[in-house]
């Protein structure tokens, strides 16, 4: 098999794992959930990974991103499949990288064996960030609540200390790592630099991404499900259950979903033996997993 691929002119390494009969791809910055602990353990049986991060940085390559459109990155995914000669994928994503599997699915539908999809909002841009708010303000406890201010508080000192110099990236951790009471159940048993992996990533293609996604609304437009699993912590105040609501129902219908009660926004990290028996049920309820005796020990 090959070692790297091309993505957007540069250059990206490509690492496998799993001895499953399914091939999975990651979607978005892959080398977060090469991390131990980012992954249900089981994954390497039950799959075949593909890990091929094109989120990172390229000195050799830096190229003007303000061009590309949504439609350009789901182009990205397409082409990586293609590049990895996979005929059809599951696709893994979480977070903000769950809209750019649910655009995928819509324009491959015939490429897409099965969507798992994990705390992604159907709204974004200044509609979920009140919401979320909101939600955060009335529904967290006052300890939870004393915890963020703590944390924002040592943000502001930390972004003081910061020069013109330090890198978007360093700034981009900071700001994500004070957001810990809303991304965990239990914030205290996890110290915020886990959870981005050391390395560098190529911040403009990250950041260009959010920016096309500020207005997003699954909603909008034609859409097409996939067989998907969709993962909703109930402790998750960075994109809330609730977003998902009737107006969604249309999806929603066409989709196995299940609110994790004890998770927020890592619900495979935080449940992960109640994830897999959630995504084998749906997996055997979509006819995908028909080898049941290789996945019995993963039953209810």
């Amino acid at each position: 098999m090959k070692k790297c691929i091309t993505v957007l002119n540069k250059k990206v390494r490509i690492r496998k794992r799993g001895k499953g009969d399914y091939p999975l791809l990651i979607v978005g910055p892959a080398s977060i959930f090469q991390q131990p602990g980012f992954l249900p353990k089981e994954f390497d049986t039950l799959f075949k990974i593909y890990f091929v991060d094109w989120f990172i940085k390229n000195d050799k390559h830096t190229p003007d991103y303000s061009q590309l459109t949504l439609a350009h990155f789901v182009d990205v995914v397409e082409d990586i499949r293609v590049q990895l000669d996979l005929k059809k994928v599951i696709l893994f994503s979480h977070s903000a990288m769950g809209i750019l599997a649910i655009e995928y699915a819509k324009k491959h539908t015939e490429n897409v064996l099965f969507n798992i999809v994990i705390a992604t909002s159907p709204i974004w841009g200044h509609k979920k960030e009140q919401s979320s708010k909101l939600f955060f303000r009335y529904n967290a406890t006052k300890q939870r609540q004393r915890m963020y201010i703590n944390d924002h508080n040592a943000l502001k000192k930390q972004l003081e200390t910061f020069v013109k110099q330090t890198s978007l990236q360093k700034t981009f951790i900071a700001k994500y790592s004070s957001r810990r009471t809303q991304f965990f159940r239990h914030p205290e048993r996890y110290k915020p630099e886990r959870l981005w992996p050391n390395i560098e990533m190529d911040m403009p293609l990250i950041m260009h991404y959010f920016s096309l996604i500020s207005a997003y609304d699954v909603q909008s437009g034609e859409f097409e499900v996939v067989p998907t699993f969709l993962a909703l912590g109930l402790y998750d105040y960075s994109c809330p259950f609730y977003h998902w609501t009737d107006d969604n129902r249309a999806m929603l219908e066409k989709m196995h979903y299940y609110i994790f009660k004890d998770s927020g926004h890592y619900p495979m990290m935080t449940e992960s033996g109640k994830f897999i028996e959630e995504l084998i049920h749906c997996m055997e309820s979509k006819g995908l997993y028909e080898n049941i005796s290789k996945a019995s020990h993963y039953r209810r």
